[in-house]
């Protein structure tokens, strides 16, 4: 029973690359190539962008949502189901590790914050990803 358990955690859980301490809340965050690879092969899992609308205008992943971390928790949010892999990104991994833990504390179970966020030499833009 505790095998068939872990493996249905494991198919839903991407590999995670670390954690980062955001003040009790552990965000574990994602690499740049698993982020890519999970959003082209699991189309049910959400990629939501925690930046200010503003930044979310200027510059963004293909497909994502904007849900401000200022806004959090609102109903844009509440209406995703609990069960459902969420990938989080902001400008440098900062904001979307603080937002994991904010989604966390309204009860979801698979939050992954992007490594490096998309602007900095780790992250999205220096793999040469492309931006909505």
């Amino acid at each position: 029973m505790h095998l068939i358990l872990f493996l249905i955690l494991l198919t839903n859980s991407p590999i995670a690359s670390q954690t980062q301490d955001t003040g009790g809340y552990k965000c574990v965050t994602i690499s740049v190539d698993d982020f890519y690879s999970d959003m082209k092969l699991k189309p049910e899992l959400k990629v939501i962008d925690v930046s200010m609308k503003t930044e979310f205008l200027t510059e963004r992943i293909e497909n994502a949502i904007n849900i401000p971390l200022s806004k959090l928790p609102c109903r844009k949010a509440e209406e995703i189901s609990r069960e459902t892999v969420i990938y989080l990104y902001c400008k440098s991994g900062v904001r979307s590790c603080w937002a994991a833990s904010k989604f966390n504390d309204m009860g979801f179970k698979y939050i992954y914050s992007l490594e490096g966020g998309i602007r900095l030499e780790k992250g999205w833009a220096a793999c040469g990803r492309k931006k909505g």
